[in-house]
């Protein structure tokens, strides 16, 4: 139902299990790094649900 999508959306998923991330680009001329990324966090309210990031990606990012 529409309600328990919200419910889902306006809960959060703060706590990281699970991640990777691979560093396609190091520019250190620039400070700027360029990636892709997996994630997996736990629902703040139901350890059961779960919210998987997959084929995340990031390009030109400015680092310090």
């Amino acid at each position: 139902a529409a309600s328990d999508v919200y419910k889902r959306q306006t809960e959060g998923y703060s706590t990281l299990v699970n991640g990777t991330v691979l560093f396609s680009e190091i520019n250190h001329t620039d400070n700027r790094l360029s990636g892709f990324f997996e994630a997996k966090f736990l629902s703040n309210s139901d350890p059961n649900d779960t919210l998987i990031l997959t084929n995340g990606d990031f390009e030109d990012i400015l680092w310090e």
